[in-house]
């Protein structure tokens, strides 16, 4: 008769304490959380602290990210700043050069009707 399928209420686990399905997040291992001796209210304002600081801690990782992707775009426009300036600087030197070119054909002309 001991062998018979009947449980020992020692040995039997407290729903709250059984084993969750892995898609539910088992309470228990949160930072601060303890089901004994707490009420619904205190346990609801560890977990709304809990979220709180995972939304914010999610928030600044994101205002980090976006700083440092404005950061590259300054420099890649500052890049590109410079390098547009320099080309104008060519550009310019281009017309002076190509603007200079009938002045000198015309002097050499001048010197040609001259003689």
């Amino acid at each position: 008769m001991a062998d018979t399928a009947m449980e020992n209420p020692a040995n039997t686990v407290p729903p709250h304490k059984k084993q969750l399905p892995s898609s539910i997040p088992n309470f228990d291992t949160l930072e601060g959380f303890s089901t004994e001796g707490n009420d619904d209210y205190s346990t609801f304002k560890k977990l709304q602290r809990q979220l709180e600081h995972v939304t914010l801690s999610h928030i600044e990782s994101q205002v980090a990210n976006s700083r440092r992707y404005i950061h590259l775009q300054e420099e890649y426009i500052k890049d590109e700043q410079r390098s547009l300036k320099r080309e104008l600087v060519r550009a310019q030197e281009e017309i002076k050069r190509i603007q200079s070119v009938p002045l000198v054909i015309g002097q050499f002309m001048e010197a040609i009707d001259q003689k």
